[in-house]
């Protein structure tokens, strides 16, 4: 595999990590918008809230993975200097 190739799968899924990660946590935090009673409960217990927690970075971690790669891989000119493009947005 080239490295244009491998750029490109890179990128998809740096944004396929970005997407399920703030999904994840969008939906978190919607569940505890909505039904704050139900998920204080649930938290009382030490072992849910670990779980949650744990969870929780989990995704944080993924949504970081992400971002970082769809912010600074096209700043790289891998693509640019395989393919000999003056700009590196370009896709043929």
């Amino acid at each position: 595999m080239n490295n244009a190739n491998f750029f490109i799968k890179f990128l998809f899924w740096g944004s396929y990590a970005f997407l399920i990660g703030i999904v994840a946590l969008f939906f978190g935090h919607l569940i505890g918008f909505l039904f704050p009673a139900s998920v204080i409960s649930f938290t009382g217990e030490p072992t849910c809230l670990l779980i949650i927690e744990i969870s929780a970075f989990a995704f944080e971690l993924l949504l970081l993975f992400g971002i970082s790669v769809c912010l600074f891989l096209p700043s790289l000119s891998i693509r640019n200097l395989e393919l000999g493009q003056e700009n590196p947005a370009k896709f043929n």
